[in-house]
């Protein structure tokens, strides 16, 4: 139980921070200081796909949604001036992605049918 409760501390709250602060806070500002919104957020994001790449995501469906997440950081990040909203959204989405990891490890066949998915 410890184990699980650090890795949801990493993976819920710890790394959407970090995550966060590099590439809204250092990678997005930087390129947001040369470059219009747009192109910086492109980039930005570009960046993010291809960091989860080299950390072992490989589903196109799942670099696709790290692409758009990331758009959506930036533009918060852009909107409010503030990191923190787009550290709050890193945190509901990554808390959310784990709760539908561990239904699937514990109820899989009921998880696999709300989502309209063959068992």
């Amino acid at each position: 139980a410890p184990t699980a409760a650090l890795f949801a501390l990493r993976f819920g709250l710890l790394g959407p921070l970090a995550e966060e602060v590099l590439w809204r806070g250092v990678i997005y500002s930087g390129l947001r200081a040369r470059l219009s919104a747009v192109p910086a957020a492109v980039a930005c994001s570009l960046g993010f796909v291809s960091w989860h790449l080299l950390v072992g995501w490989r589903a196109l469906p799942a670099l696709l949604l790290h692409y758009v997440f990331s758009l959506a950081a930036c533009w918060l990040t852009e909107r409010e001036r503030s990191l923190w909203p787009a550290i709050a959204l890193h945190v509901v989405g990554n808390t959310c992605a784990l709760a539908v990891y561990a239904l699937l490890t514990v109820r899989p066949n009921e998880v696999l049918y709300v989502l309209g998915l063959p068992r």
